[in-house]
């Protein structure tokens, strides 16, 4: 659900949730909660809006990658893609 509305990728969305400073509709927001492009999400009281545009990109993360903007000495996934997409975050895996 944050994923999909930007919220910083270094601040936890649950501990978000978990602080109560999540809504939807008004509602406090529950862990892994459905949320459709319909509903009001909203953090400190200020509406969360949805990107104009969205990239998504499917990798298949080789051996020895990792899912990291800083590797800390071991190559990172960006390392593989252009530049351009070098600000995406990851979503998860499949």
């Amino acid at each position: 659900m944050l994923l999909l509305l930007a919220i910083k990728a270094d601040v936890s969305a649950d501990k978000l949730i978990e602080a109560g400073r999540i809504k939807v509709d008004g509602i406090t927001a529950k862990t892994a909660q459905d949320v459709t492009t319909s509903q009001v999400v909203t953090l400190d009281d200020k509406i969360l809006s949805l990107p104009e545009e969205t990239t998504t990109i499917m990798l298949n993360k080789p051996v020895g990658y990792v899912v990291s903007k800083n590797g800390q000495g071991a190559p990172t996934i960006y390392s593989l893609l252009p530049s351009k997409y070098t600000n995406l975050n990851p979503i998860g895996r499949l």
